[in-house]
């Protein structure tokens, strides 16, 4: 909408300049009128000043008139900007590993900071889609998701502050479990969705975040793991970041 407010001034600007200029280099319409060489009274002279005034005044509520949002939107928006909280990961431990400590899981936090003026309202973000690639694969291959939206720590959508506010919404995490036949199982987990994986490679997330007051948000995240479980965060090999 702002471009759209931009681009139409700039044509009437323009309008108005080709039109002055035309009529100062071709003043056909001047012929039709008696000109006179008589000076124009001062009363005269104030009066034609105030009529411009008038005529621009005129003018400028028309396209407050028309074009309020959006000017309103030139002076007060909402400017989202993303990153992981983590550089790479971080990790929770588990219960009674205080001597030895343990993780049993992983997981990072897409941070979303609002750095407009405005509060972003009734926002909810889901999964577009979802690409997996092993190892030295040429192709990405498509992971269904059942539970595309992510929850901001409630199943209610919400708001971001502004001036600098944010959200933090958990976008994977990754733990193991064992089966009572011993057998070691991965599973990485993206939203609420449970992605069972036997190797590494690395996962493409397509997100979309809907605002009320702005237009839509498109996020391409990238996390990599070996698909090697170590019981420390220091040990594993987990990069995410924004593409």
């Amino acid at each position: 909408m702002k471009i759209r407010v931009r681009y139409f001034i700039l044509i009437i600007l323009l309008v108005f300049i080709g039109g002055y200029y035309i009529g100062c280099k071709f003043p056909f319409f001047s012929l039709s009128y008696i000109i006179s060489n008589e000076s124009v009274n001062p009363g005269t002279h104030f009066g034609n000043v105030i009529n411009i005034f008038l005529c621009i005044g005129s003018f400028g509520a028309v396209i407050v008139a028309l074009f309020k949002a959006e000017i309103q939107g030139l002076f007060k928006s909402v400017d989202l900007k993303f990153g992981f909280e983590y550089k790479n990961a971080s990790e929770i431990l588990a219960e009674g590993s205080s001597e030895s400590p343990k993780a049993k899981l992983y997981y990072n936090n897409l941070k979303i900071t609002n750095n407009g003026n405005i509060n972003a309202l009734n926002c909810e973000i889901q999964i577009d889609e979802v690409q997996f690639k092993k190892g030295q694969d040429v192709y990405e291959t498509a992971i269904h998701i059942e539970k595309p939206k992510l929850s901001f720590g409630s199943d209610h959508i919400t708001f971001i502050p502004a001036n600098g506010g944010y959200k933090r919404i958990k976008l994977f995490e990754i733990a193991s479990s064992q089966d009572p036949k011993g057998n070691i199982k991965n599973n990485f987990k993206i939203g609420d969705n449970v992605i069972s994986c036997s190797h590494g490679g690395t996962w493409t997330i397509k997100c979309c975040i809907n605002v009320e007051n702005a237009l839509p948000y498109t996020i391409i995240c990238e996390v990599h793991w070996d698909g090697v479980w170590h019981d420390r965060i220091n040990e594993m090999q987990i990069e995410s970041k924004i593409k």
